[in-house]
């Protein structure tokens, strides 16, 4: 078992967070060893991934990112917020529902989530501060400092994050292959109505009947024009969601 980060996207935060989503694709990367020849993934006996060695000619174990039983961090984009007035009021942000933070101290946060910060956390480390005193703020130097801005996924640190995934599967498969069924656990939007799925109600993108026609649209945004039909190799990853920092998977499994 491995614990590690993984990033994900306001809209599939949303998914993740709303039951929608329980798979996820990722482009597999060959090791330096294998043949650069990206498509000669060939299976074993057992059902194990193969590739070429560029040196020798045979055929050795593809390393998988993820295994059965790993445990993943959500990483996603975030803000911290908490500011302390002299006068022991406190201020908070505001904030979007696809946008994470964490407060210090007491102070109302978003979906209850209400921590001190740890005992070595610096603001220098881990966040960006805007200052408060201009104008519209009367308290001018007394307010301490406030972060507003919103930090990219990639800094979220993992005493910060509130979703924590356990993989209960791993495939290789070529992207295109993904099943209907699949292609829905990946986190699309029903519409009741009219029977259909959309991949992000925020977009114009408007409703497939075909959930895989649909998946495309997603994929696409994600990773560019052409991504669907380069066809990649991918590790195709299930995995239960657990609303609770890693941290507190551990607290619950040694009680």
């Amino acid at each position: 078992m491995t614990d590690r980060p993984i990033i994900f996207s306001a809209p599939m935060v949303r998914a993740l967070l709303d039951g929608r989503k329980t798979q996820t694709r990722r482009i597999l990367k060959l090791p330096k060893w294998a043949s650069t020849d990206p498509s000669h993934i060939e299976f074993g006996a057992s059902g194990e991934p193969e590739v070429i060695c560029r040196d020798t000619g045979c055929l050795a174990a593809l390393p998988m990112p993820y295994a059965v039983g790993d445990r993943l961090w959500v990483r996603e984009n975030h803000r911290f917020a908490g500011g302390r007035y002299n006068d022991g009021r406190v201020g908070e942000a505001n904030w979007s529902e696809d946008e994470w933070f964490r407060c210090y101290g007491g102070g109302g946060c978003g979906d209850n989530w209400d921590p001190s910060f740890p005992p070595d956390w610096r603001p220098s480390e881990h966040m960006q501060v805007a200052d408060l005193t201009g104008p519209g703020h009367d308290e001018g130097p007394d307010v301490e400092r406030f972060a507003t801005k919103v930090l990219p996924s990639i800094h979220m640190p993992r005493w910060a994050s509130r979703l924590t995934l356990v993989v209960t599967d791993v495939r290789v498969e070529r992207l295109q292959d993904i099943s209907e069924a699949d292609a829905v656990v990946e986190g699309l939007k029903p519409d009741t109505c009219a029977g259909q799925r959309m991949w992000d109600p925020g977009t114009p993108h408007g409703l497939f009947g075909d959930p895989r026609v649909a998946f495309r649209m997603l994929w696409e945004d994600i990773n560019g024009p052409g991504a669907w039909e380069a066809n990649p190799w991918v590790a195709a990853v299930s995995f239960t969601v657990h609303r609770a920092n890693i941290a507190a998977l551990d607290i619950g499994a040694a009680a």
